[in-house]
C-alpha cells in the first residue's frame, strides 16, 4: 500500500477553481490532468484503506469476497500510482529537454 494509511479519507482535496491561490495552475491543462491524475490516485489509495478495514471487520463468511474487494481496489491504485509516476517522469524529461535546448541555444 502507497502510504495511504497516512492519508486521512476525510481530508480535503486541493484547490482547483478558477480562483484562490491555483488560479493559474487550474488553468494550465498539463496541471489540471496532472491533478485529476493526483486526485485519482489520492482517492484508489483511500479505497484500499476502506477495503482492508472491511476485510479486517467480516465475519468469516464475508472474509473471501472482502479479501478480494481489498487487491482489486490494490490494483487499481497501483495502476493509479503508475500513471502519476509516468506523467511525472514525462514531465521531468520534458524540462530536461526544453533546458537542454535553451542553453544550445544561449549565446
Amino acid at each position: 500500500m502507497l502510504a495511504s494509511d497516512e492519508r486521512s479519507d476525510d481530508a480535503p482535496s486541493a484547490d482547483t477553481t478558477s480562483s484562490g491561490p491555483c488560479s493559474a495552475a487550474a488553468t494550465n491543462p498539463d496541471e489540471t490532468v496532472r491533478r485529476a491524475a493526483h486526485e485519482t490516485w489520492r482517492g484508489s489509495a483511500q479505497r484500499v484503506t476502506r477495503a482492508w478495514n472491511a476485510w479486517l471487520a467480516a465475519d468469516r463468511a464475508e472474509r473471501g469476497g472482502r479479501y478480494r474487494a481489498y487487491v482489486e481496489a490494490l490494483a487499481e491504485e497501483e495502476r493509479a500510482a503508475a500513471r502519476v509516476e509516468r506523467m511525472l517522469q514525462f514531465a521531468d524529461s520534458e524540462s530536461k529537454r526544453s533546458q537542454t535546448t535553451a542553453e544550445a541555444e544561449a549565446p
